[in-house]
C-alpha cells in the first residue's frame, strides 16, 4: 500500500445526518489541499463561489452526496459545519456590528452547537392568487442561489421556484414556462399575494446559533448566527 492511500484509509470518519431526512451519514475532515480552495473562494467574496465550493468539499467528503447543489441550502450549510468542525476547529470566531452600539464584535461559535430551523412545514407551498388561479413552489435548493449569481431577487429566486400553476380547468408545469415569463407572473400579483410569497422564501430553513457577548457598555447581549457566511470563517 502506498503512503498516500495509507493516510487515505487512515483518515477518520464521523457520523452525521441530513436534517432534512434524518438519514444518517458519514464524512471525513478535508485535506490541505481542499482547505486551500476553500480560502481562494473566501476570497473572491462572491456567495456564489462561496457556495461552489462548499459544494465540493461536501461532495468530496460526505458520503452518498454526489450533488450538494441539489441540496437545501440548510443542509449543505449543516454538512458543512460538521465537515469543518472536524477538519480546523469546532469552535470559530465570525466578526459583526453590534446594532445597538456600532462597535465591532467577535463572538464565540461551538459548531456542536448548531440547528437548523424553519418556519416552513413541508417542501412546498401552495399560494391562492384568487378564486380560479394558484401557485405551487418549492423550496429553493443551492443550485438555484448559484446560477441566479449575487444579485439574486425575491422575484427571481420565486420565480426559479415555481413548480406548477393551477386554473380552475388546466394545470401548467414550471418546466414549461420560461424563466421570463414566470418573473413577469411573480411582478404581476398583488401586494398582499406578493407578500406571500416573500414571507415563504423568508422562511426558509437555516442553520443558526444563538451566541452572547459583552460590548463595552458592559452588557450582555444576544444575537442569531445564521447562513453560510457567518459560518464560513
Amino acid at each position: 500500500m502506498s503512503i498516500i492511500d495509507l493516510i487515505k484509509t487512515t483518515t477518520p470518519r464521523y457520523e452525521t445526518f441530513l436534517p432534512s431526512t434524518g438519514e444518517k451519514t458519514f464524512f471525513r475532515p478535508f485535506n490541505v489541499k481542499e482547505q486551500k480552495h476553500l480560502l481562494l473562494a473566501e476570497q473572491e467574496e462572491k456567495e456564489s463561489v462561496i457556495l461552489k465550493s462548499i459544494c465540493e468539499i461536501v461532495e468530496k467528503c460526505v458520503d452518498e452526496v454526489e450533488t450538494a447543489s441539489m441540496l437545501s441550502v440548510s443542509d449543505l450549510e449543516y454538512l458543512f459545519c460538521k465537515v469543518r468542525a472536524k477538519s480546523v476547529s469546532e469552535v470559530i470566531h465570525p466578526t459583526f456590528t453590534c446594532p445597538h452600539t456600532n462597535e465591532q464584535v467577535k463572538i464565540e461559535v461551538d459548531l456542536n452547537d448548531i440547528e437548523v430551523k424553519s418556519s416552513t412545514d413541508s417542501g412546498k407551498k401552495t399560494i391562492q392568487v384568487n378564486d380560479s388561479l394558484s401557485l405551487t413552489l418549492r423550496n429553493p435548493i443551492v443550485l438555484d442561489y448559484i446560477i441566479l449569481g449575487d444579485d439574486a431577487t425575491t422575484d427571481q429566486l420565486a420565480a426559479f421556484c415555481i413548480e406548477n400553476i393551477k386554473t380552475s380547468d388546466e394545470v401548467f408545469e414550471g418546466s414549461e414556462i420560461s424563466k421570463e415569463e414566470k418573473i413577469e407572473i411573480i411582478e404581476n400579483l398583488t401586494a398582499k399575494t406578493y407578500e406571500k410569497i416573500e414571507q415563504f422564501i423568508k422562511d426558509q430553513p437555516r442553520v443558526t446559533s444563538k451566541c452572547q457577548y459583552r460590548t463595552s457598555d458592559g452588557k450582555i447581549r444576544e444575537i442569531n448566527v445564521s447562513g453560510f457566511k457567518d459560518f464560513f470563517v
